[in-house]
């Protein structure tokens, strides 16, 4: 079980969505100004294109925004912040990069101290127990057992709602043999509350599949 109610995990979208407003109104609660912003799924050329859409989406959130040029440096500078956020893109290159500087080990440690997290599309899935849910070209050279940071949940994310979609899922979560499989829609994600029970934020409902064959509905609050 999830003992903090600070984990929000993100399909995919823009920055503003429901999910989103949710991380920042807990940060505002809590007092957090300052954010590690990770965008390492990304390759290094794109960092700055990702420092600016970050700045636009959350500049007015936090007051320093911390995005080491250097992860290698990243988890050994010291540096305090109350938030992280993982950011998208190759679910691989993101964990690969997480695993050989030992950012895995100050997130793990971030979560189990309370602090804030976010993940969206690649930056969610890291976050589940197995990254194997990411496209096949997106799984890790190193090792595709995630940071495992929601109870043993994995994270499909960019999901659509349809019938073979919902095949898939189940087929998946079967091969995985998930406790839970969650699958979230674009511009849409879940919230865990203290006790492990999730709160589904977005556009649209979220889904839970499991390996015995269900199939749960969260039906998505916009606030």
């Amino acid at each position: 079980m999830i003992s903090t109610p600070r984990i929000f995990i993100d399909g995919g979208g823009d920055g503003h969505q429901a999910i989103d407003r949710a991380f920042v109104t807990a940060a505002h609660a809590a007092g957090v100004s300052r954010v590690l912003y990770l965008p390492y799924a990304m390759v290094p050329q794109r960092w700055p294109g990702c420092a600016a859409w970050f700045e636009a989406a959350y500049g007015e959130a936090f007051a320093e925004i911390i995005m080491p040029e250097n992860p290698s440096r990243a988890a050994a500078e010291g540096k305090e912040f109350g938030a992280i956020y993982i950011g998208g893109g190759d679910t691989g290159r993101l964990l690969d990069t997480l695993l050989a500087t030992g950012l895995d080990d100050l997130i793990a440690r971030h979560v189990s101290r309370g602090g804030l997290l976010c993940g969206g599309s690649a930056g969610a899935i890291v976050c589940g127990a197995t990254i194997l849910t990411a496209p096949p070209e997106e799984h890790s050279a190193r090792s595709n057992e995630g940071l495992n940071l929601l109870g043993g949940a994995s994270i499909l994310a960019h999901s659509q709602d349809t019938a073979a979609a919902r095949a898939g899922a189940l087929r998946l979560a079967a091969e995985l043999r998930a406790p839970a499989l969650w699958a979230l829609p674009e511009n849409s994600g879940i919230r865990l509350d203290a006790n492990g029970e999730p709160r589904a934020l977005g556009e649209q409902a979220c889904l839970q599949f499991t390996s015995g064959g269900r199939v749960l509905g969260f039906p998505s609050d916009t606030v």
